[in-house]
């Protein structure tokens, strides 16, 4: 049987984990430097549309797969991949790809839990302070009295 339609959707899938990989690495640049969280959004829905692209693929190749008698899995594509030499090339740049993804996406999470840890912990520091102070000073350095007003303080 042809593995013709397993190396066209594996192509295409190719394709798309190559721009996924660029668009995380722009994301890390991006983390690794002043940003807005507008960009990091506009970040956030570039992988979503990745990641449907590529579930899409998936499921190409999970037919293409089934076709031949082969699972859809990693050991399915290194089977098929064992058959016919063209094949084995492109199964090997996806799984390269795929591996990058994976490597730069962990390390973008790894960023983004710091930034939220930091945020989490000036937060509470902030509330502690605000719980602690009862008074405040007036324009002549006096103290007075200051009542607590508490609102909710959303990062």
């Amino acid at each position: 049987m042809s593995t013709q339609s397993l190396q066209s959707c594996l192509n295409q899938a190719i394709t798309v984990l190559e721009s996924f990989n660029q668009t995380l690495s722009q994301e890390n640049d991006l983390l690794l430097t002043t940003h807005d969280d507008s960009d990091l959004l506009a970040f956030t829905q570039k992988k979503n549309q990745f990641l449907a692209e590529l579930e899409t693929q998936h499921e190409a190749c999970g037919r293409a797969l089934s076709a031949l008698g082969l699972e859809n899995s990693h050991e399915g594509l290194v089977t098929a991949a064992e058959s016919d030499a063209e094949l084995a090339t492109i199964v090997q740049r996806f799984f390269e790809l795929a591996e990058t993804a994976q490597h730069q996406n962990n390390q973008n999470g790894i960023i983004i839990q710091t930034y939220l840890e930091h945020n989490q912990q000036a937060l509470q520091a902030i509330t502690s302070m605000m719980q602690r102070s009862e008074q405040v000073y007036t324009a002549q350095g006096k103290t007075r009295p200051h009542k607590l007003q508490h609102s909710a303080i959303k990062a």
